[in-house]
């Protein structure tokens, strides 16, 4: 999935994903593999990697026989990655989640946008099939800060 900066904001470094809950209680996963990455692409392509600006693809979270447990519809299931990754607030966001089998569902919101957003595929194929899905998903972690003036922050409050 591809996340815009105009979306995300200001540079944040991600340290856990947040998915709101539709429906489902539970899912077992065979793995999990998480890459987060930059793109300067406002629509994705067919190739998972060539989506990726050169060097920026990296993996945060791996693990093997994962279980994720869900809340009630309407609550977010949070994923504490392994490793924190530095979104450096220009580029576009990848989101790329990869997992062998699994057994049971875990549904979250999303919504349809009018371009490709999304692809998906078979676990390790190198291409995948393009989509204009996009999941509802809060990036969690540390936002960029930057010296500014009271005068300059009592501006921005309209005070």
């Amino acid at each position: 999935m591809v996340a815009y900066s105009d979306e995300l904001g200001s540079a944040i470094e991600i340290e856990s994903l947040s998915f709101q809950i539709f429906s489902g209680s539970r899912v077992n996963l065979g793995a999990l593999e998480i890459y987060l990455g930059h793109t300067d692409l406002a629509e994705l392509g067919e190739e998972f990697d060539s989506n990726y600006i050169e060097g920026t693809k990296t993996l945060v979270y791996d693990d093997s026989g994962v279980q994720l447990n869900a809340g009630a519809p309407g609550d977010w299931l949070t994923i504490e990655l392994d490793q924190s990754f530095w979104y450096n607030g220009t580029d576009n966001l990848v989101i790329e989640i990869n997992w062998p089998s699994g057994d049971n569902a875990i549904y979250v919101w999303g919504w349809i946008d009018d371009v490709n957003r999304s692809l998906a595929g078979a676990y390790e194929n190198s291409t995948g099939d393009l989509s204009w899905e996009s999941l509802l998903m809060k990036l969690n972690g540390t936002l960029s800060l930057e010296p500014v003036t009271f005068g300059a922050i009592k501006a921005t409050l309209g005070l």
